[in-house]
C-alpha cells in the first residue's frame, strides 16, 4: 500500500471516529435528561449489527427452552410406553443434540456483531469527551479536578459499557425466556398459565419498592467515588508543596475522613442491596414450591402427564430466575444511568 493510500484509510478512520463522537453529542442534545434514549441514540449506526446478534443470540440460547420440552416428552413416553415410544424418544434426543451443536457458531457470531458494536460506541464516547475537554474553557479546570475528569473518562464510560451489555444481553434474554415460557405454557395447560400470571405481578411490586431506594443508594456512593478519585488526584499532584510545607498529617487526615464517606456509603449500598436480595430469593423459592404443589395435584387427577410436571417447574424457575435477573440488575442499572448523566455534564458544558 503506498504512502497515499494509507493516508487516506487513515483520513477514512478519523472521519469516522468524528462521526462517532459527532453523533454521542448529538444524542445527549436531543435526549438531556433521558437516559435510556442517550443510549439508544449511541448506537444509531450499529442497529444492524444489533439486530443480527439478538437473532444468533435467540438462537444460540434456544437449547435451554427446547431442553424442558424434550425432557417432559421422554418422561411420558416412557410412563406410557406405547408401540412407537421408542422412536419417539430417540427423534427427541436427535433433535435436541441438534439444538446443542449449533450453540458454538451462533454464539461466536452473536458475540462478533454485538462486540464490534459496543467496542465502537466505546471508543466514541471516549473520544467525544477528550474532544469536549479539548474545548472548553480555562475557568473550566480552575472549578474541575483533574481526578474527577480522569474518573468520568474511565470509569464512567466502562460502567456505560456495562450498562449496554446489560440492557442488551439480559433484557433481550429475560424477554424472550419469558415469551417462550408463556407461550409453551399457553398452549399446554390455561390453569398453569394463570398461576404464572397471578404471581408475576408480586416480582413486578418488589422491583418497583426498590428501584428508588437502590438508585439512591447509588447516587450517593457515585459521588462519594468522584470526590475519592478527585482528592487523590489533588494530592499526588501536590506531593512535593505538601512535604515543604510541612501540612501532610493534615492532608491525610482529610484524606481518611473522605476514605470513610465511601466506606459507609458503600455499605450502606450493599445493605439495602442484599436484604432486597435475600427478601426477594425466599419470596421466589417459596412460590417455586407453590409450583410444584399446584401441578403435582394437576398431574393427581390426571389433568396434566407426569412429565409436564418438571416441564411446568423447568419453565417457572426459569420465570423466576428472569425476575430475579431483574432485580440483580437494578444497581447495575442504576449505576449506567448515573454515569449517563455524569458524561452528560461534560458534553453538554456550556450548552443552554
Amino acid at each position: 500500500m503506498s504512502a497515499g493510500e494509507s493516508f487516506f484509510v487513515n483520513e477514512q478512520e478519523y472521519a469516522a471516529q468524528q462521526q462517532r463522537q459527532q453523533r454521542i453529542l448529538d444524542s445527549y442534545r436531543k435526549h438531556d435528561g433521558n437516559p435510556l434514549l442517550i443510549l439508544i441514540g449511541m448506537y444509531k449506526d450499529n442497529y444492524l449489527r444489533l439486530f443480527i446478534s439478538a437473532i444468533f443470540y435467540i438462537c444460540k440460547h434456544s437449547p435451554v427452552w427446547v431442553m424442558p420440552v424434550v425432557t417432559a416428552n421422554v418422561i411420558n413416553e416412557i410412563t406410557n410406553r406405547n408401540d412407537g415410544s421408542v422412536r419417539l424418544i430417540v427423534t427427541n434426543m436427535l433433535i435436541m443434540a441438534v439444538f446443542l451443536l449449533q450453540n458454538t457458531l451462533t454464539n461466536y457470531i452473536h458475540v462478533r456483531c454485538y462486540s464490534k458494536a459496543v467496542r465502537s460506541v466505546e471508543m466514541g464516547l471516549r473520544g467525544a469527551l477528550m474532544r469536549k475537554l479539548q474545548s472548553l474553557p480555562p475557568e473550566y479546570y480552575e472549578k474541575t479536578t483533574t481526578g474527577r475528569l480522569q474518573s468520568k473518562i474511565m470509569r464512567d464510560v466502562e460502567a456505560v459499557q456495562t450498562f449496554s451489555e446489560q440492557c442488551f444481553n439480559n433484557l433481550l434474554s429475560i424477554g424472550v425466556n419469558l415469551i417462550v415460557a408463556f407461550t409453551i405454557t399457553a398452549t399446554r395447560s390455561l390453569p398453569v398459565l394463570l398461576f404464572f400470571v397471578v404471581t408475576i405481578p408480586i416480582a413486578g411490586m418488589l422491583i418497583t419498592i426498590f428501584r428508588g431506594k437502590i438508585q439512591g443508594r447509588n447516587s450517593e456512593f457515585h459521588f462519594h467515588v468522584e470526590e475519592t478519585s478527585a482528592k487523590a488526584m489533588d494530592l499526588i499532584s501536590r506531593v512535593a508543596d505538601i512535604v515543604a510545607s510541612g501540612t501532610k498529617k493534615t492532608e491525610i487526615g482529610h484524606f481518611d475522613k473522605q476514605l470513610k464517606r465511601v466506606a459507609k456509603a458503600g455499605y450502606r449500598m450493599d445493605l439495602t442491596q442484599s436484604w432486597f436480595s435475600s427478601t426477594s430469593w425466599i419470596m421466589f423459592q417459596f412460590f417455586q414450591l407453590l409450583c410444584l404443589a399446584f401441578t403435582s395435584y394437576l398431574a393427581w387427577g390426571g389433568k396434566i402427564m407426569v412429565g409436564d410436571v418438571v416441564l411446568y417447574q423447568s419453565y417457572y424457575s426459569s420465570v423466576v430466575a428472569q425476575v430475579g435477573s431483574v432485580i440483580g440488575l437494578l444497581p447495575i442499572l442504576a449505576r449506567g444511568i448515573q454515569s449517563i448523566h455524569s458524561i452528560g455534564k461534560i458534553l453538554l458544558e456550556g450548552e443552554d
